[in-house]
């Protein structure tokens, strides 16, 4: 009777896994549609725009954010993607579609800048929380990599400061 129930464990491990094989998938969970409404809800026809948002304004030196038209030159004399500033999402939108992608609030403001980012060869939004940090400086939290046009995430990693 044991072999039967280990059996059927085993079994609906396995559903589970072979269900769950597209859980990360974008495709097939919505986003594309919210982050759509992000960027209509967003644009610069609403009057948004391109400005960064710093968690600590003195951190904005350690930043190489760029606005709309040095982000697109930069794209576009290295033959990028996507380089059309016409196309970018705002500040806001970016922030909206980070949220889409389930990024936390943190314990401060986000960073958010604008950027060329030859890893991508497009220009992209950074944004990044913070989910703790001590007296003496050091923080951990996430950043999103978004292209600045689509909205498709390009990359999240979780990042640290040591003082």
């Amino acid at each position: 009777m044991k072999k039967f129930a280990d059996f059927q464990n085993m079994v609906c491990l396995l559903f589970l896994i072979c269900t769950c094989a597209n859980c990360g998938d974008s495709s097939d969970n919505g986003h594309d549609a919210r982050i759509e409404e992000c960027k209509s809800n967003y644009g610069t026809d609403k009057g948004y725009g391109f400005d960064p948002q710093y968690s600590n304004p003195d951190e904005a030196a350690d930043w190489d954010f760029q606005d709309p038209q040095e982000a697109q030159s930069r794209c576009l004399n290295n033959d990028g993607h996507d380089c059309s500033a016409d196309g970018f999402c705002t500040t806001d939108a970016a922030m909206c579609i980070a949220k889409v992608y389930g990024l936390e609030q943190g314990v401060t403001d986000w960073t958010v800048g604008f950027l060329y980012r030859s890893k991508f060869n497009t220009v992209v939004w950074n944004i990044q929380n913070t989910t703790s940090s001590s007296p003496n400086g050091a923080s951990e939290g996430n950043q999103l990599t978004i292209n600045a046009t689509t909205g498709e995430l390009l990359e999240n990693m979780g990042v640290s400061t040591i003082p």
